[in-house]
Parts: C-alpha cells; structure tokens; sequence
C-alpha cells in the first residue's frame, strides 16, 4: 500500500504541475514540537518525530498526514503538502474514522477527491453538513 501511496503522490503532483497549481513531498520544516526523522518510514512525504498528543496538521496549514504511530514518548508521522486548487482538504476527523492507511477528506458536496488524482481509491461519500467526507488510499 505505501508503494501505491508514493505513486499516487507522483500522480498528483504530475496532474498539478499540469494544472498550474503545486504540490510537494517536502512539506518544508517541522512546526514546534516535531522534528524531521529519518528513521521513520514513509512512502510518501518526510518522516516527522513530534511529541506525544501534537498534531502537525494543526499547526502548520497545507499538510496531509498520516495517524500518529506511538514511538516511545513521540508520535510519528508522515507528512506531505496539500496544495489541491479544490474544495476538498484532509480533515483529521474524519480520518480518525477511516481504516488504518487511509487518509479523510472533508469535501464541498459534490466533489470528490478522486476527481483531482485517479489513483486514489476513495469511499462512498458521507454526508456531513454542507460537505461530503472521504476515506482515501492509493
């Protein structure tokens, strides 16, 4: 599955450099609390070590990451900027109810992630509101 993941990335960003928008797996530097690590293995973004209980999306606007994995007394992470000219974003609640490898989506009704790189397998939607909410893999 991190395979398709890092491929999926490739798509995305190929679709975006075509669409005039950007994306990036080097979502830059760690926000306060976390630091990059290398020992962490991602198929998809940069390996980040942050405390127990911080969440990097939280505090620094544009990522995507995956659920924390418990390392001791850290939380890691893989992150990668989401730089989609769309009405969807990664949403960590809705996330937090997909299946352990996906990645939740909260969408305007009607869209649907999928629609911006095909290589993403995503859930019927679920209505929330105004938006539709997706659990996503590649």
């Amino acid at each position: 599955m991190k395979l398709r993941h890092a491929a999926g990335a490739f798509a995305a960003a190929t679709l975006l450099a075509l669409a005039g928008c950007s994306s990036s797996n080097d979502p830059g530097s760690p926000p306060s609390g976390c630091s990059s690590d290398s020992s962490v293995q991602c198929a998809q973004g940069v390996g980040w070590s942050c405390a127990a209980g911080d969440n990097p999306e939280a505090e620094q606007s544009g990522l995507s990451c995956s659920d924390p994995t418990a390392d001791g007394s850290n939380d890691d992470f893989c992150c990668f900027e989401w730089t989609y000219g769309s009405s969807c974003s990664p949403d960590d609640g809705v996330t937090a109810t997909c299946q352990p490898g996906s990645y939740g989506y909260s969408c305007a009704a009607g869209d649907d992630p999928s629609s911006y790189d095909s290589s993403l397998n995503c859930s019927s939607p679920t209505a929330e509101g105004s938006n539709d909410d997706f659990c996503c893999t590649d």
